[in-house]
């Protein structure tokens, strides 16, 4: 007879857990993560959190080892909820900052969620709506662009998968025989005429590389190509999931697709740089 991982009790034959036991503890861990993320959000006193959080662990048989990761995870959603409206305000950005600093949380706690980096974007947002130019965070890299005079880089953005979307023009219906006779002198040719055309259009990968968002224009540079967008150029810019779609003026410009994992970012980015 197994005994239960949750309450040590016996599970029964080839069992291990009680499932009654098992969603105790998911709705413990659930409920953690709420009350942390709710104390952030409402600005409540945080001496008094981790009693709660121990309080729920015994009440659903989770190991108190939990609450730090709870605490990471909480921090995470807070976040998350403040950017329900896409932008930080310096208040909210302050109840964060207060709960890092209390609960003694590094940057490699907060990090490998990329929590800490949303936050440090959606600042930069912030500052940019109000009309204040952020500055690069400094990483130490090197700008791989030669920037126009009196401009500067905001962002950069490693490992940039760069796409230009193509419309391919075939003709359906179309003949190459040879011309037929109608009347005396007079012949239709067939394979004169191509037929009904057929557009398709088709995402062409052109190379990887670093982006950069400037002051003025749009930088990329790869393995094979190098080039800038001024924004006063981009008629259309559209946020994917994944990076960032810009269509530049001109009758020939095809629809050129920037994917870096954080299309949220980079597309409020862009918009609200080329406004200023």
């Amino acid at each position: 007879m197994g005994k239960c991982t949750y309450c040590g009790n016996s599970a029964g034959l080839f069992r291990r857990f009680h499932s009654e036991c098992r969603d105790s503890f998911e709705k413990g861990l659930s409920r953690m993560t709420e009350k942390v993320a709710d104390t952030i959000e409402k600005g409540t006193d945080l001496n008094d959190l981790i009693s709660s959080l121990r309080e729920i662990c015994l009440e659903h048989r989770v190991p108190e080892t939990s609450i730090k990761d709870k605490l990471i995870e909480g921090w995470g959603r807070a976040l998350d909820r403040f950017l329900d409206d896409s932008l930080l305000t310096e208040e909210e950005e302050g109840r964060l900052s207060a709960f890092k600093s209390h609960f003694d949380l590094s940057d490699d706690d907060l990090d490998p969620s990329g929590a800490l980096t949303k936050a440090a974007q959606a600042a930069a947002l912030r500052d940019i709506v109000r009309g204040v130019m952020p500055h690069r965070p400094e990483t130490g890299e090197r700008i791989p662009f030669t920037l126009k005079r009196g401009e500067e880089i905001v962002w950069l953005f490693p490992d940039v998968h760069y796409y230009v979307q193509k419309t391919d023009l075939e003709y359906l219906g179309g003949s190459s025989t040879i011309g037929v006779r109608v009347a005396d002198g007079v012949y239709f040719h067939p394979g004169a005429f191509r037929g009904k055309p057929l557009k398709t259009d088709e995402t062409v990968h052109l190379g990887s590389g670093t982006m950069g968002v400037a002051t003025k224009h749009l930088y990329f540079t790869g393995e094979r190509i190098t080039f800038r967008i001024p924004y006063r150029k981009i008629i259309c810019c559209d946020q994917h999931e994944d990076g960032l779609c810009v269509t530049r003026y001109g009758p020939s410009a095809k629809p050129q697709i920037f994917r870096n994992g954080e299309g949220w970012f980079v597309y409020n980015l862009v918009r609200n740089i080329a406004k200023t």
